[in-house]
């Protein structure tokens, strides 16, 4: 039996290639500035002259009796007339116990005994306190003066920078598309 001849056809498809980059978007956000700047608050104190202080001590020196010897006999002076006066005054009360001699008692004798052991009570020292030390401060005049102070801020803010590239896509033919029929041959005698 004979073949039948027959049509060969190749066919070959197109490719296409295609080459991508990525886009890239870059963003820089600078610092912003910042300045401060501060002026200190000033206190200026001045004073006319110096502060006065006093202390007199003389009572002091009165009540422990180691005093000014004319302040000492001053005070024995002083003293010597409520001394007298007190004498006075026990003559008189002797004179009454005496007087009333009807009612009975020995008031001639309590009153020789009484003075035989009595005291002159003489005071030479002062009266003792805490409170003999006299102070006194004249304190000066002071002024104080205040200065305020400040504070400068100072800020910029800069702009982001935002830069981009853009993604590209490049489209090319890797191969040809083709059809390729071949005929058979054909070889016949008749």
């Amino acid at each position: 039996m004979a073949s039948i001849p027959r049509i060969q056809i190749f066919q070959q498809y197109a490719q296409i290639g295609l080459d991508i980059t990525q886009g890239k978007t870059e963003m820089k956000m600078p610092r912003a500035t910042f300045e401060m700047k501060s002026n200190n608050p000033k206190m200026l104190v001045t004073s006319s002259g110096k502060a006065e202080l006093r202390i007199n001590q003389d009572r002091a020196w009165d009540a422990m009796a180691i005093g000014d010897h004319l302040a000492y006999m001053q005070n024995v002076y002083q003293q010597g007339k409520q001394i007298s006066l007190q004498g006075i005054e026990r003559r008189v009360q002797n004179g009454d116990r005496l007087a009333a001699i009807h009612l009975g008692g020995n008031p001639i004798g309590e009153i020789a005994k009484q003075q035989a052991f009595a005291e002159v009570p003489v005071y030479t020292t002062g009266p003792a306190s805490r409170l003999n030390v006299d102070v006194q401060v004249n304190p000066t005049k002071t002024e104080i003066g205040l200065e305020r102070g400040s504070v400068e801020l100072q800020s910029q803010q800069i702009p982001f920078e935002i830069s981009r590239d853009r993604s590209k896509v490049n489209l090319y033919l890797l191969q040809k598309n083709s059809l390729n029929v071949q005929p058979p041959q054909v070889d016949m005698q008749i």
